[in-house]
């Protein structure tokens, strides 16, 4: 009995073992594919391939409305987005950490904000997660998280809710350089014309208004982010860039979020653009929904916030 105790025993480790290395083997392989938006831009940071003087960090707010083209024409320096759709600013201030183990500190940092910066992230997409998991990253955002410590431990089973990503890791393995996802260092803008679809829905969902929250943890992390980025001395400039005027009309901002980023600004002496009241947010042609501009949005967008950053960005 003990002799084929002995030899289970041994199968089920070369099994578990095997099981691992072909983990490692797909995860490698996933980390060079597009089977995530996100993993041409986590390459990039992981690494070391970034080390931008300029910095844009943010959701899918920072993503589709700042160029990093339009800042290195403007300003002669390397700069880089490292925005992730569907998140907030805990999710935004993980990959910052990770991007400074890897890459040389920026000299700016510019921060997307909004309603949404101080909650915890709902709309992302977790696959991009798969290859990178770690047990710090998985307690972090425990409970607002699609893996568990059991996706970290138990070989393969992280895969076991993302279809084809195993194919695309295995498909991808002997690649010699990261998918070219089309994008320029993180950007990707969009050509569309406004559709109220999402903002309909928005209003059904929240008939009696979207309120605005604030979660304390993450407000804390914020304000310590404040006081890396003053401590190392990178210029931190806050920017709330233009959303559709009908969607902030339904926004019940008790927290007079704006007025928070003003008064954050004054108290600890970094700059703050609030885009939130201009011309653009009052023409839907600028937009293709209600939170994210088209390409003609952006254009119009970039030439005011590059006059505003000049009095900063030197």
């Amino acid at each position: 009995m003990g002799r084929f105790l002995k030899k289970i025993f041994c199968f089920l480790l070369i099994g578990v073992a095997m099981a691992y290395l072909l983990q490692f083997a797909i995860d490698t392989g996933l980390r060079k594919s597009d089977y995530s938006a996100d993993y041409k831009v986590w390459y990039d940071l992981m690494n070391s391939r970034i080390n931008a003087d300029i910095l844009i960090q943010g959701s899918s707010r920072a993503r589709i409305h700042i160029s990093p083209a339009l800042l290195e024409s403007e300003f002669g320096m390397p700069a880089y987005n490292l925005g992730m759709s569907g998140t907030a600013f805990g999710l935004e201030n993980y990959r910052f950490n990770q991007y400074i183990k890897h890459n040389k500190k920026p000299k700016y940092i510019i921060q997307v904000v909004d309603v949404t910066t101080f909650t915890n992230a709902d709309e992302v997409e977790f696959v991009q997660f798969i290859p990178y998991l770690n047990k710090p990253l998985i307690e972090k955002f425990k409970g607002h998280f699609d893996y568990t410590l059991a996706d970290l431990y138990v070989p393969l089973y992280k895969y076991r809710t993302a279809y084809g990503a195993t194919t695309a890791g295995i498909r991808n393995i002997f690649r010699t350089s990261v998918a070219d996802d089309g994008n320029y260092k993180g950007f990707c803008s969009y050509n569309r014309p406004f559709s109220n679809k999402s903002l309909l829905a928005l209003k059904k969902k929240y008939p009696a208004g979207l309120k605005t929250r604030i979660v304390d943890s993450i407000y804390r992390e914020f304000v310590d982010f404040v006081a890396y980025c003053k401590k190392e001395n990178i210029t931190l400039i806050l920017v709330w860039v233009p959303s559709l005027d009908q969607y902030q009309a339904h926004v019940r901002d008790a927290n007079n979020m704006p007025g928070l980023y003003s008064s954050l600004a004054r108290k600890y002496g970094f700059k703050y653009f609030d885009y939130s009241s201009s011309p653009i947010c009052r023409d839907t042609s600028m937009f293709f929904d209600y939170y994210h501009m088209n390409t003609k949005g952006v254009n119009a967008f970039g030439k005011y916030l590059v006059e505003d950053l000049k009095s900063v960005i030197h």
